[in-house]
């Protein structure tokens, strides 16, 4: 493994302003936009009280700092306009660098002192640290495995990449690849029926009566894109079950078609396959997302296997390519997204198809599919008799052929040992997911694609109400809830990389657990090369208008760094935009650009420039937010208090005793060397390091 640090640092057109009133006219020429990026800010326009009370100046203030305008810039135009020839001397300009990010007032005063507020700006330029940046002359591995930084969108093959590269590029270091993550639906971009639904890797914009696209983004239309603009492409290879969400297009859509056939879905336990928009209102990207219907996970649906693998193949030959040709674009894939035992359809739990029942069977006698030789040979966890099968079940059964799941769904309200029969079948639905996705990576390597590259797309969402933790491991306890085969261990693909999805609180680490280890340390330990594939700080099951702040979102990149995420890819650029926040259709949960965490992801992209992927790094806040970022004191002599960037200590001449956060994600071998930043006044005699190892 590489080596690496733990660091700690104690150290306009008309769209824009425009009034006409009696008390004031203005108009901002520039800025246009209400967020500003680059270092130098011009502000020009002009503005016009009257000559009974008149504008005396124009002033950016952000608090106690305040910016003088040049006032009084001569504006022919604006005279003629407004009919008035006193108001030829009413332009006013400026061009500067504010010292610090801020929200600045652009204002006026008039000769009575009154205050006009013209237009808000917000101030957020570009600033990359460089005091990491020389380690890397000494550390010259840190730069082949940096963070990938790839921010979800759609919709961007045809109509490019929608503005990022420019409000992004800046933010590139050594060590932080800037890109976007992409959903390319291998199941729904198909020749169609006529050519038995074969993957089309250059599809285009195919134009459905309904009036939308069959899909938003090709292959070819992304990797065109990646190498005209340098831009990295983390590749959704989706063919789950938000494959065929958006609406039936069996024509099309390989999923849509296969569905036809019941033998080739999932059943609930009273046999029930259902339509797939039996059920509206789902959240999710889309509106009103069609879920219902789920093909089937089992090994002996060779149909559904066979076109599976072969046209995510497809998709992977074409990458593996790409790859080989352009590696410093490819993000690498994720697979599926939320591979599930259908949850969607309240009352159901699944999967009873015949096929399904088939392999329990098999399964728990550790024959058939499991047997020497077959396919799932190298999965087989025991052999058990059909007597030992019957006492489990408490039912005795004659024949194999009689041996059948409970039916009923889980119901185990208290923690403690698990009904046996019961969770035998849970344990079997658990293994039924983990097979799928080793199955989609295997076929994926099968085909060139580095496993390394490889993600999974697994829904972790916090525990609610009465619902246990969810399950970490495959032979973890029932749940009183049900599970849906959903596991951590059982989402990271072999071979391949855990890929989470995560909202809310879940996003911010902050989230029950069945082990008691925080949620990002329970990924760590699982894949330390985990990654984050879905991501925002906002929960899809709160009210649309609950929008986290800025502190949500430090966190939770705080702790998905330390925790050692190879990946993070936020929802989504092409969401919803922050300057309509409480307007109708405002979606926080899809909600980045011009929101806190779109603020607090360019600080970190800005802080972080430079670090090792493996390091450990507590900036203590920024300029924007006071954070002690979890260390704290033991003592009662001294006072500590954390300030914006720093941790400030007053003290006697005595000891202080700083206790970091709890269970790091530190490797004895790995994190050799320890970073001090020192300010103020007093002098240091000694500094002592005592690592607690709690795996010892």
């Amino acid at each position: 493994m590489n080596r690496a640090a733990i660091l700690v640092t104690i150290w306009f057109c008309l769209s824009s302003s425009f009034q006409v009133s009696a008390a004031a006219d203005f108009f901002v020429d520039s800025p246009q936009v209400n967020t500003w990026r680059e270092p130098e800010i011009e502000v020009g326009g002009w503005i016009w009280g009257g000559s009974e009370d008149p504008v005396v100046r124009v002033v950016l203030e952000s608090g106690l700092w305040s910016h003088p305008l040049d006032f009084g810039l001569e504006r022919g135009d604006v005279a003629a306009y407004l009919d008035e020839p006193g108001a030829m001397l009413s332009g006013f300009h400026a061009q500067l660098e504010p010292p610090f990010s801020a929200s600045l007032q652009l204002v006026a005063y008039r000769q009575s002192g009154e205050r006009i507020a013209i237009k808000a700006i917000r101030y957020r330029p570009v600033r990359l640290s460089t005091l990491w940046q020389p380690w890397l002359k000494q550390y010259l591995e840190w730069r082949e495995d940096p963070f990938w930084f790839a921010l979800g969108t759609s919709g961007i093959s045809a109509r490019g990449d929608q503005g990022f590269s420019d409000a992004y590029a800046n933010y590139r270091s050594d060590t932080f690849r800037i890109g976007l993550r992409v959903p390319i639906l291998y199941m729904r971009s198909t020749q169609g029926r006529t050519e038995n639904w074969q993957f089309d890797p250059d599809l285009g914009l195919v134009h459905l009566d309904s009036g939308v696209f069959l899909v938003d983004d090709w292959l070819e239309g992304l990797i065109d894109l990646s190498v005209d603009k340098s831009l990295p492409i983390l590749f959704t290879l989706n063919g789950g079950v938000w494959g065929d969400a958006n609406g039936g297009l069996p024509d099309y859509d390989l999923t849509d078609y296969l569905e036809l056939d019941p033998r080739n879905c999932q059943w609930d336990q009273n046999d029930k396959v259902y339509p797939d928009d039996l059920v509206s209102g789902l959240p999710g990207s889309l509106k009103s997302p069609e879920l219902s219907r789920v093909l089937t996970l089992n090994a002996y649906n060779d149909t559904v296997r066979m076109y599976k693998k072969r046209n995510l193949q497809a998709a992977g030959r074409r990458l593996a390519k790409f790859a080989a040709e352009h590696p410093s674009l490819f993000a690498g894939i994720n697979l599926d997204a939320d591979v599930y035992l259908s949850p969607f359809v309240k009352g159901s739990w699944h999967d009873f198809n015949p096929d399904t029942l088939r392999q329990f069977r098999d399964w728990l006698g550790g024959s058939g599919l499991y047997s020497d030789g077959a396919i799932l040979a190298s999965y087989r966890e025991q052999a058990l008799t059909l007597d030992e099968v019957s006492e489990i079940a408490q039912k005795s059964f004659s024949q194999w052929g009689e041996v059948a799941p409970p039916r009923d769904m889980p119901r185990q309200f208290l923690p403690g040992e698990s009904e046996p029969w019961m969770h035998l079948w849970e344990r079997f639905r658990r293994h039924l997911v983990d097979l799928h996705y080793d199955d989609l990576s295997r076929w994926l390597v099968e085909v060139g694609i580095d496993p390394d590259k490889i993600y999974s797309s697994q829904g972790f969402q916090a525990p609610r109400k009465a619902a246990m933790p969810f399950s970490e491991r495959l032979d973890s306890s029932l749940k009183n809830y049900d599970s849906a085969g959903m596991t951590v261990e059982g989402a990271r693909p072999n071979p391949g990389h855990l890929g989470a999805i995560i909202y809310g609180q879940s996003a911010m680490n902050n989230i029950e657990t069945e082990s008691g280890r925080s949620l990002f340390r329970v990924f760590y330990d699982m894949d330390p090369d985990w990654g984050i594939v879905e991501h925002n700080t906002a929960d899809y099951r709160d009210p649309p208008g609950r929008l986290p702040g800025y502190a949500e979102a430090y966190r939770s990149l705080l702790e998905l760094f330390n925790f050692h995420a190879r990946v993070l890819s936020p929802m989504a650029w092409n969401g919803s935009n922050g300057e309509f926040f409480g307007e109708p259709g405002f979606h926080a949960h899809t909600a980045y650009l011009n929101t806190p965490l779109d603020d607090a992801v360019r600080d970190f992209l800005s802080e972080y420039a430079f670090l090792p992927r493996n390091a450990l790094y507590w900036p203590f806040g920024n300029e924007h937010h006071i954070s002690a970022d979890g260390w704290y004191k033991t003592d009662n002599q001294t006072l500590l208090w954390a300030d914006k960037g720093v941790l400030r200590w007053r003290h006697p001449e005595a000891q202080l005793r700083l206790i970091s956060p709890p269970g790091l994600a530190i490797e004895a071998a790995v994190h050799t060397t320890l970073v001090l930043g020192i300010k103020g006044g007093g002098q240091v005699r000694s500094i002592g390091v005592e690592f607690i190892d709690s795996n010892k």
